[in-house]
């Protein structure tokens, strides 16, 4: 558990970023890279994130990012030092659900509300009673 961790925050105008790597089928493991700290981008003024506002590694050195940076250091400890990994639990079935009973727009306890088979609308006929078949 401990090779997973956060690799980007958001903090007000500015964003953190842990580890970077190349996007849009680049990705390989070896261009993989980790910050001890991390990068700081102020995305208001750069929404690409094209330009840290520190070299990597080291802490930005203008007051305002650096009183960011610390806050976000300071949470980030605290989320690390008190994060409990557990597992999804699926919520259990409410009363008339389960497996081939799930409504998508209508409620089954009232009986099917949808539309008839004849008005088509939308992605998988949904709104149709022929998608509960």
């Amino acid at each position: 558990e401990s090779n997973y961790s956060v690799t980007a925050v958001r903090h007000g105008k500015y964003k953190a970023v842990w580890c970077t790597a190349p996007g849009l089928g680049q990705y390989s493991p070896e261009l993989v890279k980790h910050y001890d700290v991390p990068l700081m981008f102020d995305v208001e003024v750069d929404p690409s994130e094209s330009t840290p506002l520190n070299e990597p590694n080291k802490k930005p050195s203008g007051k305002d990012d650096l009183d960011a940076l610390n806050r976000i250091l300071k949470a980030h400890a605290m989320e690390v030092a008190t994060f409990q990994f557990g597992r999804i639990v699926d919520i259990p079935d409410g009363p008339g659900e389960g497996p081939d009973l799930y409504g998508v727009c209508c409620d089954r306890s009232r009986g099917c509300n949808c539309t008839n088979d004849e008005e088509v609308t939308g992605i998988f006929n949904l709104g149709t009673k022929s998608h509960h078949d």
